[in-house]
This record gives structure tokens, C-alpha cells and sequence, in this order.
């Protein structure tokens, strides 16, 4: 988890932090090449990283790309600052992204073949990010789709901790899944008790 917090751990929460912190800027730094499509590209820039997990490359299905074009330029991107794979995450939230296999096969049936067709060679495939609410515990019923193995990728909510949390990532656990927390600087009623995060790591959660 991302214990940057000094206080009673030392050097080692000390070094996580920083490392947290400088993920967090070159996620932030590829954010703007993207919006600045005529930018040149730092060559290999997250070649450490190898396999990017969380991406919405989908056209057309969430907040993501809205064209198989754009998601070819994106990946094109990714690849040539070092990244080899991608599972992109297209969300599902059932008030407002209800998506599923079946909302997900085409527009990724129209990206790989886009790949293809123009020989890119990255490893492209897709899981999902589910927004834990109450709408997502009947998901649990069916197999969910998952980043490698049992790993789901979740988010919550950006304006309040939800007081179920502990029970969701419970009952994930308890259906066989490993839960991973999406973007966790983004939930900013934890930034002063990051023992939260200290807690949500003994709990299992990723």
C-alpha cells in the first residue's frame, strides 16, 4: 500500500513514499503527452514498468477513448515509452457504465484487429474496474473478469469513504478474489490517516 507517512516506520515508509510519489508524477506526466498529441514522447519512459493494468481503451463503452482510432494511438503511445502489455479496465458502474463481457467484446474485438492490421506488436487484453457500491455485490454471483489470476481491480467513491468498505473487500475475498485498489492518492478523505491504508493492506487488499 502507499505508506508515505514517516511516522513510526522509518526509513523503509520513507522510501515507499517517495516511490509512490514519483509513480504517481509519471502517470501524471504521460496524462498531459496525451493531451498534448503533437508532444514528442520520452522514448522508453516506463519500460521499468513492463505491464500497464489500468487504462480505458475501449472505445465508446465509458469516460475512456470514443474511437478504435484514438485507442490505437494511445497504445502506439504506451508502447514506445517502454510498455510491452496492457489490460486496460473499462469501468463498470452500473448506474451509469453497465457493462459487461458482452458490452466489452466488440469494441475489443475492433481494437485488436485495428493492432493487427497495422502490426503493432503489443499484448492487449482487458479486465475491468468495478466501483464497489451496493449495485456490485450481485455481481459477485458471476465470474468477474480479472486483472491476472483471482486480481480484480475496484475503485470507491472520490467524495466519502463508504462505511461498507471492509464488508465489500470481505465478501470479494470470500468469493475467491484478491482485491486491487485503483488509484489510491485520488481518495482524499484518507490523505490524513493513512493508517486506512495500513488497514486495508492486513486486510488483503492490494
Amino acid at each position: 500500500g502507499p505508506a508515505i507517512s514517516g511516522r513510526n516506520c522509518g526509513t523503509d515508509c520513507d522510501l515507499r513514499g517517495r516511490n509512490f510519489y514519483i509513480i504517481i508524477l509519471l502517470r501524471n506526466l504521460v496524462m498531459l503527452f496525451f493531451r498534448k498529441r503533437e508532444a514528442a514522447l520520452p522514448a522508453q519512459l516506463l519500460a521499468f514498468m513492463g505491464t500497464d493494468m489500468h487504462s480505458h481503451l475501449l472505445p465508446g463503452i465509458d469516460d475512456g477513448v470514443q474511437d478504435t482510432a484514438t485507442a490505437v494511438q494511445f497504445i502506439t503511445q504506451l508502447q514506445h515509452m517502454g510498455i510491452k502489455k496492457i489490460i486496460t479496465t473499462p469501468h463498470i458502474i452500473m448506474d451509469r457504465y453497465p457493462n459487461s463481457r458482452e458490452t466489452m467484446a466488440g469494441p475489443y474485438r475492433e481494437v485488436t484487429s485495428a493492432l493487427s492490421a497495422e502490426n503493432i506488436p503489443v499484448s492487449f487484453h482487458h479486465a475491468a474496474e468495478y466501483y464497489m457500491d451496493e449495485q456490485f455485490m450481485p455481481l459477485l454471483e458471476k465470474p468477474l473478469l480479472t486483472l491476472s489470476g483471482n486480481m480484480v481491480l475496484v475503485e470507491i467513491s472520490f467524495m466519502s469513504a463508504p462505511p461498507q468498505l471492509h464488508q465489500w473487500l470481505f465478501d470479494i475475498q470470500a468469493a475467491g478474489y484478491q482485491p486491487v485498489l485503483a488509484h489510491p492518492e485520488r481518495y482524499g478523505y484518507y490523505h490524513k490517516n493513512f493508517e486506512v491504508y495500513r488497514q486495508l493492506k492486513q486486510q488483503g487488499c492490494l
